[in-house]
């Protein structure tokens, strides 16, 4: 795997400490964007307090680390915690970007009615918008109800992925864990997309766009870097003008792995497909190539693009001949996540119907009412992997300019 470009990637390690506090006169004071002599002449003059919590915290400024405020040990605060040096950087980062626009932004602004501190508090178009830096690994859980806490008081959540994360296959290609898919997102149904991240270490920003997973955790997507310099925080939201001819061509090498590898690490998923497959006579070298199709929601799916399809192909499409949305729907979705926990994308997304819309504008079935679709073209097995491979340029092809 490659790193975040020159990224470099650091372990962070956990420290109880933050990067703001109140004086005892009620003022507001962040650490790391005084000098070091201020600082240190800060540490014998006032008590600060932890804006949350209210307890002591302490000044710390060493060589190596970036100057903050300390809870004292065994502290019950829960915002005692903090992720690391890397994170800290980050965070600044940001707000000095922010701030630098012209935005009004709050760093650590603690929202008592949640009980939640978001690293930054932005306040745009008279919108309120939280800007969470995450560099650590956290439950699905915790991303679902953080977020929903944000949403609840009409705040809307952005979560950076710090580049310590990223891992590149290409230039297009990333890997993300299961987790990771869970941080996509789509702000309207005619907006792509997005993962954001961004690496204090380079001072970039990365943007990835319109995503395709290939069922092998890579996400073929319109991948770009930006300095932060150079950016502005509307940027981030830019629709990419690259077309699918790049990504279609990624695809193609993918789906021929995908027909000459067997992975050699398979999960119980994979396990159970090729039994049913081999069940159903046929084999992944030959299958038709409508099948493994690359379909923009399939995070919405617990199971590989190659998997859900050739099962609704053969085992459904090809027995009735005729079918409607509802029934493909049903006869799938015990393979389906629920939407609630992707909660950074706030359009449906139905990854049959995208499947189905595909399949209809190649000409394989054809919509005979309203959501009835009836099959139009033959789906049986190639005579040779050959020919699989060339029907498969062929229907790439299509599919770039659908």
């Amino acid at each position: 795997m490659q790193s975040f470009v020159e990224y470099v990637s650091i372990k962070t390690k956990e420290g109880e400490y933050m990067l703001k506090a109140i004086s005892k006169d009620g003022q507001i004071i962040i650490l790391p964007l005084l000098s070091r002599d201020v600082a240190l002449s800060l540490k014998s003059k006032h008590p600060f307090y932890c804006p949350c919590c209210k307890e002591r915290v302490n000044i710390r400024i060493g060589d190596k680390r970036i100057a903050h405020f300390a809870h004292q040990r065994k502290s019950a605060c829960a915002f005692s915690q903090g992720e690391g040096e890397y994170h800290e950087q980050g965070k600044i980062d940001l707000y000095d970007w922010l701030l630098a626009q012209g935005y009004y932004v709050e760093l650590e602004k603690y929202l008592p009615q949640i009980k939640q501190r978001p690293d930054l508090l932005l306040f745009h178009n008279n919108k309120k918008i939280a800007i969470e830096f995450q560099c650590a690994s956290i439950p699905i859980k915790q991303l679902i109800s953080r977020t929903a806490g944000y949403q609840k008081l009409g705040i809307i959540p952005i979560w950076v992925l710090g580049g310590n994360r990223m891992r590149r296959r290409n230039h297009q290609q990333l890997y993300l864990t299961p987790t990771e898919h869970h941080f996509i997102h789509q702000f309207k149904a005619n907006l792509p997309t997005y993962f954001f991240y961004y690496c204090p270490n380079s001072k970039k920003f990365a943007i990835n766009q319109n995503s395709w997973l290939n069922g092998r955790r890579t996400a073929i997507g319109n991948l770009s870097f930006h300095p932060i310099s150079q950016l502005k925080f509307v940027d981030l939201f830019k629709i990419a003008n690259k077309t699918s001819e790049e990504r279609a061509t990624l695809w193609l090498v993918e789906k021929k792995q995908f027909r000459l590898y067997n992975s050699s690490h398979p999960s119980s998923s994979e396990k159970q497909w090729r039994q049913w497959l081999y069940l159903h006579r046929y084999h992944p070298t030959t299958l038709p190539s409508i099948i493994h199709l690359p379909v923009v929601s399939q995070w919405k799916m617990m199971i590989a693009p190659w998997n859900w399809q050739s099962r609704l192909c053969i085992d459904l499409l090809l027995k009735k001949k005729r079918v409607t949305f509802y029934e493909c729907q049903q006869f799938l979705t015990r393979y389906m996540i629920p939407d609630y926990k992707f909660p950074l994308v706030y359009a449906k997304h139905h990854p049959i119907k995208e499947y189905l819309n595909i399949l209809l504008q190649l000409q394989y079935i054809q919509e005979i009412s309203h959501d009835t679709f009836q099959l139009q073209m033959d789906l049986t097995s190639y005579e040779s992997l050959d020919k699989a491979l060339e029907q498969d340029k062929l229907i790439m092809k299509q599919f770039a300019i659908l």
